[in-house]
């Protein structure tokens, strides 16, 4: 298969996962989810890039995160992990790693990253396990990340509400 065929079957997957992830990441705010709070005071998306195992089930997918606050000195990618679960895409944030990007300094003031500069950056970091040296998908490293400690972090990430 070349890359353009796989390209076109990944395109679905990827922009299902893209849509699930925008409605949890807007109902997660909503419901008051702590650990969601941040993107309150920031700039964020979801990238364009996702980084679907070849069985188009589990995948990486980056949240960009880019803060509202002059001062601030660095902005944040995300790593969210994906799983399609009984035909429906779960989105997994908690106990993934985030990738901070410091913010250059230009005549005294920080200059936010943009949301662009964030996406390069965390697809460079992603994409060095992304794929083996022959050019295939690294299952083993995106499959490895669903496990029962992702589920048992997500329960508690859910369970924390900020009080009202």
């Amino acid at each position: 298969m070349n890359s353009e065929e796989t390209t076109t079957m990944d395109t679905i997957a990827q922009k299902e996962v893209k849509v699930a992830a925008h409605q949890i990441l807007t109902s997660w705010l909503v419901e008051g989810i702590e650990g969601i709070q941040f993107l309150g005071t920031s700039e964020w998306k979801i990238d364009d890039q996702v980084f679907l195992n070849s069985s188009n089930d589990k995948g990486y997918l980056l949240l960009l995160n880019q803060d509202k606050d002059p001062q601030a000195a660095l902005d944040y990618v995300q790593v969210m992990y994906a799983s399609k679960e009984d035909g429906k895409w779960n989105i997994y944030l908690e106990s993934l790693p985030n990738f901070v990007i410091p913010r250059k300094k230009e005549n005294g003031s920080f200059v936010a990253n943009t949301l662009n500069q964030l996406a390069a950056a965390g697809e460079k970091e992603i994409g060095r396990q992304y794929k083996s040296d022959n050019g295939e998908i690294n299952d083993e490293f995106i499959n490895k990340e669903f496990n029962e400690d992702l589920k048992k972090n997500h329960q508690r990430f859910l369970s924390r509400k900020i009080k009202n």
